[in-house]
């Protein structure tokens, strides 16, 4: 069967790629799940600094104080590569089955982030793009959370 729409569901630790068949009635069928690397970990099992302390002199020569900020640059690091993840399993998949539409369920907080960075040609046969975090919902769930948006086209 060679599927003519795909939904894509992303958050930062996972990808799931649902086929939807056209039958009697529309069914969602997961095709391929993808672990995104790193994202789940904490930083505090990543790093070992003592109370996430990093050393900075004082600039008077005594002593030193400790700083945490240096922690956000990791992760916003460890974001961006989630992104970069996502982003290329989902140009992988679409490329290797060419569907004539696809849609995508991102949180809103990484959303807008995941459709800049795809291609021109994959983003323009993006149809439904819903800002939900829907990784953890069932086929059905999914399905109807997208015929919300446009039911006349996913009709029972």
């Amino acid at each position: 069967m060679i599927a003519t729409e795909f939904f894509l569901v992303a958050d930062r630790g996972a990808l799931k790629v649902y086929l939807l068949s056209k039958t009697s009635t529309p069914k969602l069928r997961l095709a391929e799940t993808v672990a995104i690397n790193g994202a789940r970990l904490r930083f505090a099992d990543e790093f070992t600094d003592q109370a996430g302390a990093f050393p900075v002199s004082n600039g008077s020569g005594r002593g030193t104080a400790t700083a945490i900020a240096e922690r956000q640059h990791l992760i916003a690091e460890d974001e961006n590569r989630s992104i970069r993840q996502i982003v290329a399993k989902i140009v992988d998949v679409l490329r290797a089955n060419q569907p004539r539409h696809w849609s995508l369920a991102a949180p809103s907080s990484i959303n807008a982030t995941i459709v800049d960075a795809l291609p021109a040609d994959i983003r323009e046969t993006l149809t439904r793009n819903l800002k939900k975090d829907l990784v953890k919902s069932s086929a059905g769930d999914v399905l109807d959370h997208f015929r919300k948006v446009s039911p006349h086209t996913l009709a029972a």
